[in-house]
């Protein structure tokens, strides 16, 4: 079994919404399969950047949180862990699941 590539990126000290436009940023840049650490200051990182995540198509892996430093394992554009498989974003950059498709039908 090949494992993934890993790639880190710290944010710490960067406040709302640096953190997540610049893991959107390095997320887009990533081969599918690799693996993305993420470290962030910022409070609200907690809600953002799972749902950023969620929204590209990607997965955390864990979430840890060490001090006020919070650390998010992400791999991306693989399979969900559980199997099942993730939506991503239509045209104008909404999320879309993959049983309904953009249009909800």
């Amino acid at each position: 079994m090949e494992h993934p590539s890993v790639e880190h990126l710290d944010l710490c000290g960067l406040k709302c919404p640096q953190p997540v436009l610049r893991t959107r940023k390095r997320l887009r840049a990533l081969q599918p399969g690799t693996d993305l650490i993420v470290r962030c200051t910022d409070p609200l990182a907690v809600i953002d950047v799972p749902n950023l995540v969620r929204e590209m198509g990607a997965h955390v892996l864990v979430t840890a949180q060490d001090g006020p430093v919070s650390v998010f394992h992400i791999r991306v554009g693989s399979p969900s862990p559980s199997g099942q498989q993730a939506g991503g974003l239509d045209e104008v950059g909404r999320g879309v699941d993959v049983e309904e498709g953009v249009d909800g039908a």
